[in-house]
């Protein structure tokens, strides 16, 4: 048993819809028909004249029995009839019903609201190869704490996973591996059983298409869908590989001071000078990387808080899974404000690691160098005369 559909026409991010007329009536503009006389405004789809009988979605899909068919209930003229098998019918209409255009459909024990979850049904049993079962069933979504979609509709019909398998040939595959009938029978396949479901697209009130169009928010959804993670874990892995180096280069120093390896006057000479100057050199390399990365992920708080001040307006204009979590604007908000602080201190660090790295690769004399020459001076009559 398959059923295929076409899509076409317009997404209903693009499709005409009713406009405002007088009052609070809502019409299709001036050579435009609405697909069903039977929709709410809101539900409401506008099509060319010219296109009326061609281009309208399918708004209303379901199952019935056989023994409860009849053209008196459902029309021809209003209703597409297939054939399932004896026992029942498929039907669909786009004139009858309630109902936005049908664009999601599922076959499973109950949709999910994540829809990247896969229901699993309780008396479900797998082969131990089968992939099915690693699905953990559907998870709270917790901004809305619900695992289901409510969204969805029973179309009427159920199907075990048995003949889902065995329509697949899936289940021949099955059959042929080692020991199958030990882990899994017949029965227990045909016990677990799925359902039909369909969901209408995502609604948008028509008060909200003047001030915000379906098409400037999805652009938004789309901008910030594309954008790549920000980079603060890479900034903070830098900077802490940079203030790594800087102690352990650090640390070495001092100990060689305090084992009495090292004395300042050796500070000038080309054999200390190299390793710390390499030290800061790479610790202001990192600074460097740092402060870019932040001075990126500065452009892209702005960008992002732009795409999210588009998107809070879903709020209030779709369903009510169609929501965007109030704490997500004020948190990019609150980031954006601390950003210039963090380009700041960048900044400064970048600065601090350059003037340390020139004076240590340029240092001046100290005066412990004149007192070791003023020494040295002085020792020298002497062990001449001691001569």
């Amino acid at each position: 048993m398959r059923f295929c559909g076409t899509r076409g026409g317009k997404s209903f991010k693009n499709v005409q819809r009713p406009e405002p007329s007088t009052g609070s009536e809502y019409v299709c503009p001036t050579n435009f028909s609405p697909c069903s006389a039977d929709t709410s405004f809101e539900n409401t789809i506008c099509v060319s004249n010219t296109k009326l009988t061609t281009d309208c979605p399918i708004i209303t899909a379901l199952f019935v029995k056989t023994s409860d068919y009849s053209t008196s209930t459902y029309p021809t003229a209003d209703y597409n009839v297939y054939e399932v098998d004896d026992d029942y019918k498929f039907i669909t209409s786009t004139t009858k019903g309630d109902n936005l255009p049908l664009t999601s459909f599922k076959l499973e024990t109950k949709p999910c609201l994540d829809h990247n979850d896969v229901s699993r049904a309780t008396n479900a049993v797998f082969y131990p190869l089968e992939r099915d079962r690693l699905i953990q069933d559907c998870q709270d979504v917790e901004q809305f704490s619900e695992r289901y979609d409510t969204r969805y509709t029973d179309l009427g019909l159920e199907i075990t996973e048995y003949d889902v398998q065995d329509e697949s040939e899936v289940l021949d595959t099955l059959e042929d591996l080692p020991n199958y009938s030990l882990y899994v029978s017949s029965n227990a396949k045909k016990n677990i059983e799925y359902g039909f479901w369909a969901r209408s697209t995502i609604p948008w009130s028509l008060e909200c298409e003047d001030t915000h169009p379906r098409d400037q928010v999805i652009a938004a959804a789309n901008f910030e869908k594309e954008k790549a993670a920000l980079n603060e874990v890479g900034v903070i892995v830098v900077s802490a590989i940079a203030y790594g180096v800087g102690f352990l280069a650090t640390l070495a120093i001092l100990g060689c001071f305090l084992g009495g390896k090292c004395h300042k006057s050796q500070l000038s000479e080309i054999q200390m000078k190299v390793p710390i100057g390499v030290c800061i050199g790479i610790q202001f390399i990192l600074f460097v990387v740092a402060a870019i990365l932040v001075f990126g992920q500065k452009g892209e708080l702005a960008e992002r808080e732009t795409a999210m001040e588009e998107l809070s307006f879903v709020n209030g204009c779709g369903d009510q899974f169609t929501q965007i979590p109030d704490y997500f604007l004020p948190e990019i908000e609150a980031a954006n404000g601390k950003i210039l602080y963090a380009v700041i201190a960048t900044v400064i660090q970048v600065i601090l690691a350059l003037v340390t790295l020139i004076f240590c690769v340029c240092p001046g004399k100290s005066d412990d160098d004149d007192s070791d020459d003023e020494i040295k001076y002085e020792q020298a009559p002497l062990d001449e005369e001691e001569e």
